[in-house]
């Protein structure tokens, strides 16, 4: 990737008026709101020059917008008809235009005129012309300086330039980036506001292309600190926009009321950094986000979790990102405590829309309890409490396991994949490999818990991962994978899901059936130092992982002796009955022409599938199919033998 360094400084203006002393300045300073800001101008006057007409002024916008104009000038009869100054482009097509009258102009000497022209939209780095006109009987001066001190544009006495100044208005906030505060809903509780929690949502292509950058490191500084540290943003299929979570208050409820703002410094580069200062601030609206997203269990949350820490980044290099396209309908809303049917909904609709060979019979959209929507078979394969869209209990992982297995026996799939879990001891997870309704999920776990590597390890091997929270005060939370990475040796998660679940709105209305979807990122570093990943804060653990991936069976060579040869290879993590057929379709085929059986195949091991004597003559078609997997090759039959095949 180029090097290229594209950090934004926001710096605050200090509108000056009459003390402005710089010469032939451009400034790109910008203020601490949205509001008017000075942009070209030249200052200095060697002379208070006499318009004997008009007089021009060539200047380059380094903001998109014009509001106002400053001539330094002078009338020395306050007879004079209205001096008019007019922004032209090309010379003589008016833009836009105000008149000031001789009363208001100083008298005898140049001093500083503002023009308050009606707005209009500049072409950055385009050449406009400022042309201060003296009417017929009038008697009017402009400041002029010599030798060429306003380097961006020629003037009607060049090499002299006149006095201006132009102003615009400048929104200095970064486009692509929305801050809110979280609120909590516990289980019969209202919303808690207060809660030490902020959110960073970033429009990803809007950020980027502000940078003029594919891909970088986003930093905040707030009155917190080093609240966001080294967010990675890239550009991948399906991820739109990417969160994560943050301080926003250096303590829980720490203030009887909420800032409707949040000042902030923000960078935005190609490289991660090892440490972040303060810099100038700029202040952002914040809006409110509900999370509300639990299900991960059978017991309620009831306490808050404390907000991400401060990291500490130290130089190490292992920095790397693998992060896996989204597709649509890989994330669904969710009802009321429904996380782990929707985990598994999403993980089987990710397998079909990547696999050929896994066809999911029930269409993935919002649904519950049985009804005809994948969610909904899987709600009720789970045994999930429910009454409605907005009651509804949580599941266990027993009551995961028993489910997924469940559905997919009664949907005659489950020989289509295989499992495999890390994380035995909480939430009714148990040492060993669970087995139920035809299928085994292996347990993988490290020291009985879940580790950062053979996420990892699954992902790249594009298979589907969801993990399980649990949350410091109780309960616990489901989410699907679909990323990870590691900046300077912190290591994160990509993960999707529904950050607001259906819940009770007012008159017995169902709110949160339309929001909270979101793609996130959270640092999984383990806080505590007690082998566990924690989950953004050190309140929160990764307890439970799941990973799904279809029975890869592959042909890894065709050949012929005396007859047809195919070698077979299962990469799956599981043993295999394959179900296979060699098929030889030629004009002159007189003996063999089908052959199939019944075979197991153990994980990681080959197995060579024949056909017994053939014979025949001409170009062939020889067809291998091995359940679901169908490979076809050409030859040239001469008797027994298969020629040149490919």
């Amino acid at each position: 990737m180029e090097k290229k360094i594209l950090s934004f400084f926001v710096m605050m203006l200090f509108l000056a008026t009459t003390t402005y002393t710089s010469i032939g300045h451009t400034n790109n300073n910008i203020g601490s709101s949205f509001a008017e800001v000075l942009d070209q101008s030249q200052t200095w006057e060697d002379v208070c020059q006499f318009i004997p007409d008009s007089e021009w002024q060539e200047f380059k916008p380094t903001i998109d917008n014009l509001n106002r104009v400053e001539v330094k000038v002078a009338q020395w009869f306050g007879g004079s008809p209205d001096m008019e100054l007019t922004v032209e482009k090309p010379l003589g097509n008016v833009l836009t235009s105000r008149k000031v009258a001789a009363i208001n102009i100083p008298s005898g000497s140049c001093g500083w005129v503002s023009f308050n022209v009606p707005d209009i939209t500049l072409i950055i780095g385009a050449s406009y012309y400022i042309r201060v006109i003296a009417p017929l009987g009038s008697e009017y001066g402009w400041g002029l300086a010599s030798n060429n001190l306003y380097s961006q544009g020629i003037s009607s006495k060049d090499p002299a330039d006149w006095c201006f100044k132009t102003y615009g208005n400048y929104d200095p906030t970064i486009p692509g980036l929305t801050f809110s505060i979280v609120e909590f809903m516990l289980p019969e509780q209202p919303p808690a506001a207060g809660t030490g929690w902020g959110l960073l949502e970033v429009d990803i292509d809007e950020l980027t292309s502000h940078f003029q950058l594919k891909e970088g490191y986003l930093n905040v500084y707030t009155n917190d600190g080093w609240v966001i540290p080294n967010m990675y943003i890239n550009q991948v299929d399906g991820m739109e926009r990417l969160s994560t979570y943050f301080r926003y208050h250096s303590s829980p409820n720490s203030g009887p009321e909420m800032a409707p703002k949040i000042s902030a410094y923000i960078d935005f580069d190609d490289g991660p950094k090892e440490s972040f200062q303060d810099g100038d601030r700029v202040d952002y609206q914040l809006d409110e986000v509900l999370y509300y997203a639990e299900g991960f269990s059978l017991e309620p949350r009831l306490q808050l979790s404390n907000p991400p820490p401060v990291f500490e980044f130290f130089p190490f290099i292992d920095t790397w990102d693998f992060t896996k396209p989204l597709r649509k309908g890989e994330n669904i809303q969710a009802a009321k405590n429904q996380c782990a049917p929707m985990g598994v909904a999403n993980s089987l609709q990710y397998l079909e829309n990547s696999y050929s060979t896994i066809t999911i019979p029930h269409n993935h959209v919002k649904g519950q309890d049985g009804d005809s929507s994948l969610v909904g078979q899987l709600d009720e394969a789970m045994g999930r409490y429910v009454v409605s869209r907005t009651n509804g209990d949580g599941c266990d992982v027993p009551m995961i396991f028993d489910g997924k297995f469940k559905y997919l026996q009664d949907n005659g799939i489950e020989d289509t994949m295989c499992h495999k879990f890390q994380g035995n001891q909480h939430f009714g997870a148990t040492p060993g490999d669970y087995s139920a309704y035809g299928s085994t999920a292996k347990d993988e776990s490290v020291n009985n818990k879940v580790t950062f590597n053979w996420i990892k390890e699954q992902l790249e091997m594009c298979e589907d991962v969801e993990v399980g929270i649990k949350w410091g005060g109780g309960g616990g939370h489901m989410v699907r994978i679909y990323g990870c990475g590691k900046t300077l040796g912190k290591p994160y998660l990509r993960y999707a899901h529904d950050r607001t679940q259906a819940h009770p709105g007012p008159g017995g209305t169902i709110a949160g059936d339309n929001v909270g979807l979101e793609t996130a990122q959270v640092y999984v570093e383990d806080l505590d130092g007690d082998g566990m990943m924690n989950w953004g804060s050190i309140d929160d653990e990764i307890v439970f992982a799941i990973a799904e991936s279809p029975i890869r069976l592959i042909i890894k060579d065709i050949w012929s002796q005396i007859g047809i040869y195919a070698l077979l290879k299962n990469e799956a993590d599981e043993d295999v009955t394959v179900n296979w057929e060699i098929n030889i379709d030629a004009m002159f085929m007189f003996m063999g022409r089908t052959t199939s059986d019944t075979d197991e195949i153990a994980s990681g091991e080959e197995l060579t599938i024949k056909t017994g004597m053939i014979f025949g003559f001409g170009p062939a078609t020889i067809t291998v199919t091995v359940n679901d997997l169908k490979e076809t090759y050409e030859c040239f039959l001469l008797g027994p033998l298969a020629l040149g095949i490919k």
